[in-house]
C-alpha cells in the first residue's frame, strides 16, 4: 500500500523527473577531451634521447633537415596515438603501431571525395606530368673489366670492326673481372639502370654508338665495356587514355591532403610548437 501510495505522490513524479532530466544531459553533453599540452607525453629532452639513438649509428652528424623530418613525424604519430587513445580505439586494439594506423584509417573514412571537375583533373594531370611519364628503356650488354688494362683494351676497340666483334669478345676474355652483374639486360626502365649503376652511368650510355662495343664507361661496380642495342625514348601518356587513373590518384591526392590538414589540426589541439623539440 505504501509503494502505490508513493508512485503516485507528486514529489515522487518531480523526483523522477529531476532525474531524468540530469541523465539526458549527461547523455548528450559531448565529451570533452583532456588533450592539452600539458597531457602529451613527449618532451624535448624524451625526443632529443630519441634523435640520439636514431641517428647514432650515422657516421657523419646529421643535418638539420634530417632531424626536422624525423622530430616532425616522431611527434606525428604521438599525436594520432594519442587522439586514438582519447577515442578509446584501444579497447579493440593496444599496440602503439596499430592504434597509428587506426587513427589514420579513421580520419581517411571520414574524407568525402567530391566529384572532380574536367578542368580539375587536367590541372592535376598537368602539375604531375612526371607520374604519366613512361620512361626511357635500354637494351645493351656490357662486361666489366680490371681498370688495370684499360689500355690495351682500347688499343683493341680502336682496331675493332662489325666482322671481328667475335674475335674481340675472346681476346678481352682475361682481362674480365669477378662481377655478379648481369652482362645482358634487355628493355629495361632508365630508373632502374640509374638505381643499379648510377646516373652518370646511363647518360654515358645513351651517347654510346649502336650495335657495336665501346667504352670503357664507370660505374660504382668498375669499368665496363659496353653495346648498346636498343633505345626506346619515354614519352607522356596522353591525357584521355588514363582519365580514370588520373581520378583515382586525385581522390587519393586530396584524401592525403585532407588528412594531413587533421593531423595538422592536432598540433593545435595539443599546443605543440616544434621548435621546442628541435635542438637550439
Amino acid at each position: 500500500m505504501f509503494f502505490k501510495k508513493l508512485l503516485y505522490d507528486p514529489i515522487t513524479h518531480l523526483f523522477m523527473i529531476g532525474g531524468l532530466l540530469f541523465l539526458l544531459h549527461d547523455l548528450l553533453q559531448p565529451t570533452t577531451l583532456e588533450t592539452t599540452h600539458a597531457s602529451f607525453p613527449l618532451t624535448p629532452a624524451t625526443v632529443k634521447q630519441s634523435v640520439e639513438r636514431h641517428f647514432s649509428n650515422q657516421k657523419s652528424s646529421p643535418q638539420p633537415s634530417e632531424i626536422e623530418t624525423y622530430v616532425t613525424q616522431l611527434i606525428k604519430n604521438e599525436l594520432l596515438f594519442q587522439e586514438a587513445i582519447a577515442l578509446k580505439m584501444h579497447h579493440s586494439a593496444w599496440a602503439k603501431d596499430r592504434l597509428i594506423q587506426q587513427m589514420t584509417r579513421y580520419y581517411e573514412g571520414q574524407f568525402i571525395p567530391s566529384e572532380p571537375t574536367e578542368q580539375t583533373l587536367r590541372t592535376f594531370y598537368d602539375q604531375n606530368s612526371e607520374k604519366y611519364l613512361i620512361s626511357d628503356r635500354l637494351s645493351f650488354q656490357q662486361i666489366v673489366i680490371n681498370a688495370e688494362h684499360i689500355p690495351e683494351i682500347q688499343s683493341l676497340l680502336a682496331n675493332l670492326s662489325d666482322q671481328d666483334q667475335a674475335e674481340f669478345l675472346r681476346q678481352i676474355e682475361p682481362f674480365k673481372a669477378n662481377s655478379l652483374l648481369s652482362e645482358e639486360f634487355r628493355d629495361t626502365h632508365r630508373a632502374s639502370l640509374e638505381e643499379l649503376l648510377g646516373s652518370a652511368f646511363v647518360e654515358n650510355l645513351l651517347e654510346a654508338p649502336l650495335q657495336v662495343w665501346s667504352g670503357p664507361i664507370f660505374s660504382d661496380r668498375g669499368a665496363h665495356l659496353i653495346k648498346l642495342n636498343a633505345v626506346k625514348l619515354g614519352h607522356a601518356e596522353q591525357y584521355d587514355g588514363i582519365k580514370d587513373r588520373i581520378k583515382d590518384d586525385w581522390i587519393r591526392a586530396s584524401r592525403a591532403g585532407w588528412v594531413s590538414n587533421q593531423i595538422q589540426l592536432l598540433w593545435s589541439k595539443y599546443n605543440i610548437q616544434l621548435s621546442a623539440y628541435l635542438p637550439p
